[in-house]
């Protein structure tokens, strides 16, 4: 960065040097120019003689001058409406009024056209290109430089500079102002004149360079390469329009293609570069410019190849070419300024660099034009804006690598805290690898994403035959229709499903597993995926219907008990109670009365203990009518509660095991229970019916439904009502949704 603002630096003050390096007298008489001291120097800028003929008789002092034309010898003589048709060989002639003598001085020029020849009061002092006998000269323009005036040609008072030359390809004469001064002042210029502009070229070599070697390490910021390209054209344009590339190579080719091709380059590389820098997208103007000023570059190196020189591009295409370029400018300007407009970084700088073109751009075309007497400072407006522009690209460079830095540093930390989660990771993976939990993530489509060991154990299944498969592969599509489905879509509803069942998974025989489905959320809220656990209980089960088995059997022990024994004893003794009564009664009918008191007391005994009896066994009781057990709870339902109950029960189903309505009642009963006392329901039905080889029963309340805490709490019943559920090899699915009811069912 240090060295781009330096190198501004440089620029600038040398910029000024070059302005202002010696006191510049300016020609105000038309043809002469007046010495008047031995240290100055004088630009000759104005109006100088000039013969649109061919004659060495114009070299001598005393011609007449009546039939001579005054006219900028800065311009070249097509410029002019009345010479853009000559096309040969023409003079220019100054008259050089002297008042000392005292010193030699010397003529700086600028590449011309065609060659030229210098005599001085009539005397040859040099020439540039050799002019044969029917003046003739190579066909190669001619090379910038400068003429010395020794003391012994040149006198006090008036002396005459004649200087022949000649036209090629469309342009006759100088391209640019001649300056005449003492030599050492004259040398000094000349050596500046190619520093300066050598200076320019280099450093834009340089930046080309550089920037090129950022993109190769870059190369997704193609602007990089569009400015390296762009340096590149600015460099070679400006050695050829110059003419110092003549003094590298001399040839033809080597003016046409560092003037011209690298003109016809740089607008379309800026546009490019701009287009990139700013990330816009290429608009139909981008895309026709790359197509356009290309095609300008083959139809000018076509035209050298046939013809070995640029005439017609010269003459009806070089203007056009020039029209482009002012539109490519202002179109950059425009892009520069809705970039500020939205606010894109760094490029109030961009909008500086393209206006400062613009502005010598301006100045150059009031020269072509003649408006303006003042020449064209357009390379320095053009390096000017390729140092702003890679002042931008440095800085952008430094903050890139500032914010790489700083991520770097970043992610050392990241870093760290990954080697930390994923020691917490390993550990996690080893627990839950190394649980006998069956766990897995399943995703939206059903497709098993992850499984732990347990897992692949139990399905006895490679890792690769289950992860990317669907669950429907691993527990058989039945399965997965009948019962799973269902879980899974609540649960990517976002629920928390739980359920229990008998299941033959993969073929170990009957199984029974306890399962919990969890939706995975992603940070904008959403469900993905699914966290299934799930455990075999087996033998848990097993000796949990080894303990209610003896239960029940002890249930109906008692209930027989109650029934046949309990019960006829006290028969016996309200017999005796009635018995006793009677004998009492002709001789104290007071004693009378409470042996009919007692015996009273017994019979409701006898009968609360025959209702215990039958709650404690009913199925028993009741020879395995299940409906008439149904119409029992109804009944203490009606009776105790007040609430309508309603019964949908299918009375064809038979039971060969007594043990199936027994359940069944008892987990009816619980249901109903809870529903009373948690629930607070006014209706409550009750269904029973057969469908799929399967045993439904359903009890559904209106009630506000019971909270999930409380379906997890011990004491209110569910938990026998499942190891009921269990026993039959069936499932008991609690569905409550507060304030929506609840639902109990019961699969057998």
């Amino acid at each position: 960065m240090q060295l781009f603002k330096r190198a501004i630096v440089i620029v600038h003050l040398s910029f000024l040097l070059s302005s202002t390096a010696a006191a510049l007298e300016f020609q105000q008489d038309n043809g002469s120019v007046h010495i008047h001291a031995s240290d100055m120097v004088y630009e000759l800028s104005g109006k100088w003689y000039f013969r649109a003929h061919d004659s060495l008789e114009y070299r001598e002092n005393d011609i007449d001058l009546k039939n001579w034309d005054l006219i900028q010898a800065n311009l070249t003589w097509t410029h002019f409406p009345e010479f853009s048709d000559y096309h040969g060989n023409a003079w220019y002639r100054l008259n050089i009024l002297l008042e000392h003598t005292d010193t030699d001085l010397a003529l700086l020029f600028p590449f011309h056209y065609r060659g030229a020849q210098f005599y001085l009061n009539g005397r040859i002092i040099g020439e540039t290109r050799s002019f044969n006998d029917r003046g003739e000269t190579p066909a190669i323009v001619g090379k910038p430089g400068l003429i010395v005036f020794s003391g012994d040609i040149l006198r006090q008072g008036v002396n005459v500079l004649a200087i022949r030359t000649g036209w090629f390809d469309n342009n006759g004469g100088f391209w640019g102002s001649m300056i005449i001064g003492p030599y050492n002042e004259i040398h000094k210029r000349w050596i500046h004149y190619i520093l300066w502009y050598t200076s320019l070229a280099a450093i834009n070599v340089f930046l080309t360079l550089y920037f090129l070697l950022i993109f190769w390490n870059r190369r997704g910021e193609k602007y990089y390469l569009h400015f390296s390209g762009l340096a590149l054209s600015l460099a070679i344009w400006m050695l050829g329009y110059k003419g110092l590339a003549l003094w590298i190579l001399d040839y033809q080719w080597v003016y046409v293609i560092f003037t011209y091709i690298g003109a016809i380059l740089i607008p379309c590389l800026m546009i490019n570069f701009l287009h990139s820098f700013l990330e816009q997208a290429k608009t139909w103007f981008s895309r026709s410019a790359n197509i356009f000023f290309p095609l300008l570059a083959f139809l000018l190196i076509l035209e050298f190849l046939l013809t070995r020189s640029i005439f017609y591009f010269q003459k009806y295409i070089y203007e056009l070419f020039i029209l482009s370029l002012v539109v490519v400018i202002l179109y950059g300007i425009a892009l520069c300024i809705l970039g500020v407009k939205r606010k894109k970084p760094y490029l109030k700088r961009i909008l500086m660099g393209t206006s400062v073109l613009g502005i010598t751009t301006l100045i150059s075309i009031l020269y072509f034009l003649g408006i303006s007497s003042i020449e064209p400072p357009l390379i320095e407006g053009f390096f000017a804006m390729t140092v702003i522009f890679a002042s931008v690209l440095a800085s952008r460079f430094a903050r890139v690598h500032t914010d790489l830095e700083k991520t770097h540093g970043d992610l050392v930390i990241l870093d760290r805290v990954k080697d930390e989660v994923m020691n917490t990771l390993n550990i996690y993976k080893h627990i839950v690898s190394s649980s006998r939990d069956q766990m897995s993530f399943i995703d939206r489509n059903y497709t098993v994403i992850a499984a732990n060991d347990a897992l692949l154990k139990t399905a006895k299944k490679e890792e690769h035959r289950v992860i990317g498969h669907s669950i429907k592969d691993m527990y058989g599509e039945k399965e997965f229709e009948n019962n799973l489905k269902d879980y899974c879509d609540r649960c990517l509803s976002g629920e928390v499903v739980q359920f229990e069942q008998w299941c033959n998974y993969f073929g170990d025989g009957l199984q029974y597993v306890v399962s919990q489905m969890y939706p995975y959320i992603d940070e904008n809220g959403k469900v993905i995926g699914i966290v299934l656990n799930s455990r075999d209980i087996t033998e848990n089960v097993k000796l949990e219907r080894s303990i209610v088995d003896i239960g029940q059997e002890e249930r109906r022990q008692i209930g027989i008990e109650l029934h046949d024994g309990l019960s006829h004893d006290l028969l016996t003794i309200a017999i005796k109670s009635r018995l006793l009564a009677e004998s009492l009664r002709d001789s104290s009918a007071s004693d009378a009365s409470v042996a009919y008191e007692i015996e009273r007391r017994i019979n409701k005994a006898i009968e609360d203990t025959r209702n215990l009896a039958k709650g404690i066994s009913p199925v028993s009781l009741e020879k395995g009518s299940l409906i008439m057990l149904f119409d029992k709870i109804r009944e203490d339902v009606v009776k105790k509660c007040d609430i309508a109950l309603e019964l949908e029960v299918d009375k064809s189903i038979e039971f060969k095991d007594i043990m199936i309505p027994t359940h069944l009642y008892y987990i009816a009963q619980e249901a109903v229970n809870n529903a009373v006392r948690h629930a607070g329901a006014k209706h409550i039905m009750i269904r029973f019916y057969s469908e799929g080889g399967r045993l439904h029963l359903i009890v559904e309340d209106d009630g506000v439904g019971i909270a999930r805490k409380v379906i997890k709490e011990k004491g209110i019943g569910l938990d026998i009502m499942r190891y009921r559920a269990r026993m039959l090899g069936g499932t008991l699915d609690v569905r409550s949704v507060k304030r929506s009811g609840t639902k109990v069912i019961c699969r057998v």
